[in-house]
């Protein structure tokens, strides 16, 4: 809250207005010394143009620009290389893959391109690592920078 209040040049009081809250209460909202009720957090996304997401958790969601460039980086990501290597990869294989670029880059704010096949053998131990049923998240095999 406090960064878009920052970024708008606004003072806690005309926030606090715009909200429809007293200034003392947004006062105590802004730097988390009380729970922002659910009502205040939605009132605000809609005001400031944000999202929920963003507000609660902290993380930023692409726009529809940033989504279909990110989509179009990660095929690119996926298949050049994968046609250089000229294996041939099951329908799943693929998917798997597209999904842990395309995860891996949004979580990191990397280029999917950043997310290469080489060496070689990383992105094998990968391949091999996305087919494995019992694999688990955590001790993934990193392929992206």
């Amino acid at each position: 809250m406090l960064s878009i209040r920052s970024q708008l040049g606004y003072a806690q009081s005309k926030v606090a207005a715009i909200l429809g809250i007293a200034d003392k209460s947004y006062k105590n909202y802004e730097p988390e010394k009380r729970e922002l009720p659910l009502s205040i957090a939605v009132k605000f996304c809609e005001e400031f143009n944000k999202n929920l997401i963003w507000l609660v958790y902290g993380n930023s969601l692409p726009d529809n620009e940033q989504s279909a460039r990110l989509a179009r980086e990660t095929s690119q990501a996926v298949f050049e290389p994968a046609d250089a290597n000229d294996k041939s990869s099951s329908s799943a294989e693929i998917q798997k893959f597209t999904q842990y670029i395309f995860e891996q880059s949004l979580s990191k704010g990397t280029s999917p391109q950043s997310c290469s096949f080489q060496p070689l053998d990383k992105a094998n131990n990968l391949m091999k690592y996305l087919k494995d049923p019992t694999r688990r998240s955590i001790n993934s095999p990193t392929l992206c920078a």
